[in-house]
């Protein structure tokens, strides 16, 4: 799991207190970290720091009593964009901006016999901003690439929050060169063949 999962942490507030999550941050960490809401959902709520005092007050003044907190990857592979986009965004991109792929898989069980298949094409999203132009007030359009951070983000410069679901996905093999999206793309299937052995004595069909 360590080759597809950074160092990672489940964490219940309700369980513990603001010194043990503290030192427990100091004994699994030395970096940056990333800390998310178990159940959240658009990218909301998630925190990103090398301050672990900051993490620390932050989960305890939310609403949220379970949080999923990992190593920060500070150095991902970053994508260009070069395109007008269908709103008259230019985007003309020097240094890439972070991105996410989205893999679609369909499981079969019958008899006992499980059959799994990926669609041939994925979706890549990406950033709103590229990588580190962002400041402390805005480093979520720079950081999450969740599709509801680029509306925001096109709602603050007057365009139609709608028109960054088209501008900022497209196809993966469209937009990631060959040689990348071979290697990357064989990453995928690694992980999703180690997810499903993990979990098929447990999935109902």
């Amino acid at each position: 799991w360590k080759s597809i999962i950074p160092n990672t942490i489940i964490f219940n507030k309700i369980d513990s207190n603001q010194t043990e999550l503290l030192l427990k941050l100091q004994q699994e960490f030395d970096n940056t970290i990333i800390a998310k809401p178990a159940y959240g959902q658009q990218g909301i709520g998630i925190k990103i720091s090398n301050d672990y005092n900051e993490i620390v007050n932050y989960i305890y003044t939310t609403e949220e009593n379970y949080w999923v907190i990992s190593k920060y990857l500070s150095n991902p592979y970053l994508i260009k964009l070069n395109k007008v986009g269908v709103s008259g965004v230019i985007y003309n991109d020097t240094y890439g901006r972070k991105a996410h792929l989205r893999a679609y898989v369909l499981l079969f069980k019958k008899n006992g016999l499980l059959r799994v298949f990926m669609y041939k094409k994925s979706l890549i999203f990406c950033a709103a901003k590229e990588y580190n132009s962002c400041n402390q007030e805005n480093t979520e359009f720079c950081n999450l690439t969740n599709l509801y951070f680029g509306s925001l983000y096109y709602k603050s410069i007057n365009k139609n929050s709608n028109d960054a679901y088209k501008d900022l996905s497209s196809i993966a093999q469209e937009t990631i060169p060959y040689n990348d999206y071979f290697i990357i793309n064989n990453q995928v299937k690694q992980a999703i063949k180690a997810t499903i052995n993990a979990s098929k004595e447990h999935l109902l069909c």
